[in-house]
């Protein structure tokens, strides 16, 4: 599954397992990381990430997207 964010000055994609962000420069974390950071203040993200981890966590739970798996659909989330 692909899920993509749209920022008026950055775009995050969701990518299976790993989360790319581009706000001037490419960013990437793994979406473990990125979950652990905004339920426990603990992942290991680089900075500029962090200002979209909830958004991001709050994506997957919209759409309600277990977790952990292999997916082979295409969801696209818009925000503006």
């Amino acid at each position: 599954m692909v899920v993509r964010l749209g920022y008026q000055d950055a775009i995050v994609i969701i990518d299976g397992e790993k989360v790319y962000a581009f706000d001037g420069r490419l960013l990437e974390a793994s979406l473990e990381e990125v979950l652990k950071y905004v339920e426990y203040g603990e992942g290991v993200i680089p900075e500029p990430l962090k200002k979209f981890a909830k958004d991001i966590r709050d994506a997957l739970y919209s759409i309600q997207a277990p977790i952990n798996k292999e997916y082979k659909t295409k969801v696209e989330v818009q925000t503006y």
